[in-house]
């Protein structure tokens, strides 16, 4: 599996690539906070697998991660809207 970079790269928002991760970072950490966010991830995984910078297995198995998390967002925002439209109704 990937290795966490050193804590300074973590708590920086932009680092340059890390000699201890396999997945090279880039510019910038993507924030997983979003569905594009969730997506530039699952694009830079299935790139890093596809050039063998990572196992193909190991690719699969983080990009299952990703998408569970895609749906639980989008199950957090449903859920919002449904708070929102029940507080609205309940007002009436």
């Amino acid at each position: 599996m990937v290795r966490e970079p050193p804590t300074e790269a973590r708590n920086s928002e932009c680092s340059q690539e890390v000699a201890t991760s396999r997945i090279p970072l880039g510019r910038c950490r993507t924030k997983l906070d979003s569905i594009r966010g969730i997506l530039k991830e699952l694009g830079r995984l299935y790139r890093a697998g596809r050039s063998g910078t990572i196992s193909v297995n190991d690719a699969a198995k983080l990009g299952f991660l990703l998408s569970v998390m895609a749906r639980i967002h989008a199950d957090a925002i449903f859920e919002e809207r449904l708070d929102r439209v029940e507080r609205t109704n309940a007002k009436s």
